[in-house]
């Protein structure tokens, strides 16, 4: 399990969540759970992500402490009235088909893999395509950016801090920028659990590299 607390920065106010996501990839049908509270506690919604063995990732969107299921649930929703979707928080591009490499680039000191996914037909989403910095080495993400054909740049998420548990990089603070503004929404990882066991969250770096051809 994961906890992260979320911070964005409106026009008049500055508006905070909770976000719990739990990971159970070794489930008889793998499945994440992502679950926002309000800065209160109160429990606002909820998505599951289910991997059956055939077919595509399956999306399920409940409401409320009761969580009631929400069968117009569409991928483009905004969280809590913010300018980012469940797609960008779950990182929901990474299940989609047809991602190509198109370059290789040099990103906070890091060689890195630039790839292009686009959006799949079915999914409803303001832009066609994003593309994604991976570290060519640790393979995890630095930034990816979601772009409409016309009106370029849409969101933006970055990887700010890193921290490594049991020698496997992850995010510790997350930036994700919407246009027009921009609007700014920090995540912040607290605390991350295994089997209900807090683990040592160690913030770091990984070892600068020398930018391609040098």
């Amino acid at each position: 399990m994961i906890q992260a607390k979320v911070g964005t920065r409106l026009k008049r106010e500055y508006r905070k969540l909770q976000v719990h996501t739990t990971l159970d990839y070794g489930a008889t049908v793998p499945m994440a759970q992502y679950s926002v509270f309000d800065n209160f506690g109160t429990l606002r919604e909820v998505m599951q992500v289910r991997f059956p063995q055939d077919g595509q990732p399956e999306l399920h969107h409940f409401v409320g402490d009761s969580k009631i299921p929400n069968p117009t649930f569409e991928s483009d929703q905004l969280i809590e009235g913010l300018q980012f979707g469940w797609n960008e928080l779950s990182l929901a591009f990474l299940w989609w088909p047809n991602a190509k490499t198109i370059d290789r680039g040099y990103t906070k000191a890091r060689q890195t893999f630039i790839v292009d996914i686009p959006v799949p037909g079915e999914v409803k989403l303001p832009y066609q395509k994003i593309r994604v910095h991976i570290d060519q080495r640790e393979k995890f993400i630095y930034k990816a950016i979601a772009y409409h054909e016309q009106n370029g740049p849409i969101r933006e998420i970055e990887a700010n801090r890193l921290m490594k548990i049991d020698n496997l990089w992850m995010v510790k603070d997350i930036e994700i920028k919407a246009w027009p503004g921009p609007i700014k929404t920090v995540v912040t990882v607290e605390d991350v659990k295994r089997n209900e066991q807090s683990l040592p969250l160690h913030e770091s770096q990984p070892v600068p590299e020398s930018p391609p051809g040098e």
